[in-house]
């Protein structure tokens, strides 16, 4: 592995951990309270959570 090529891939596991972590907040602050008011009425599918509010 070439030193560019070492870098490159830091360079994209930041990128895509960034992309996963951002994902994931974001979702998070779409779904959190329906997850868990899924949760409180014995559902455990995160598809049973309605999109709308």
């Amino acid at each position: 592995m070439t030193l560019h090529e070492c870098e490159y891939s830091h360079y994209r596991a930041a990128h895509l951990t960034n992309c996963v972590l951002f994902l994931s907040l974001l979702h998070g602050r779409l779904c959190d309270k329906k997850q868990r008011d899924v949760k409180k009425q014995g559902g455990t599918s995160k598809w049973n959570i309605a999109i709308d509010d």
